[in-house]
């Protein structure tokens, strides 16, 4: 596993390489989460992830606007990859948001990706 939580806060390791967990599979599925249950579902379900937290700032966005998301750590940590790839989660989270609100349209999740991260 490559993420852990402490609290509210998410720490993951580079695995130096691209693993499937860091697909459109495992996005889909936290989407899908995200529109059936609560975060503590996902999480529990599929494991603390980079997606599980944009998901939570995507759902908190309509109580709470303003709202920040911290990544740090040391160089060659993977802050560049982890932000793009929780930027490419929230847009396509608000993309298909906006086409079933505009269109009526409800997106399908792939379900448990059956893969561990």
């Amino acid at each position: 596993r490559i993420y852990t939580t402490v609290g509210p806060v998410l720490i993951a390791v580079n695995p130096f390489e691209k693993l499937p967990c860091m697909g459109h599979e495992w996005a889909e599925a936290f989407r899908q989460e995200g529109r059936s249950g609560t975060i503590e579902t996902a999480w529990q379900r599929l494991g603390p992830h980079c997606y599980g937290t944009m998901e939570q700032v995507y759902k908190g966005l309509a109580r709470h606007p303003k709202q920040a998301v911290i990544i740090c750590g040391e160089s060659g940590a993977g802050k560049t990859y982890t932000n793009r790839l929780m930027m490419e989660y929230l847009l396509k989270t608000e993309d298909r948001g906006a086409a079933g609100r505009d269109e009526g349209l409800q997106g399908g999740g792939a379900g448990d990706p059956g893969l561990v991260c």
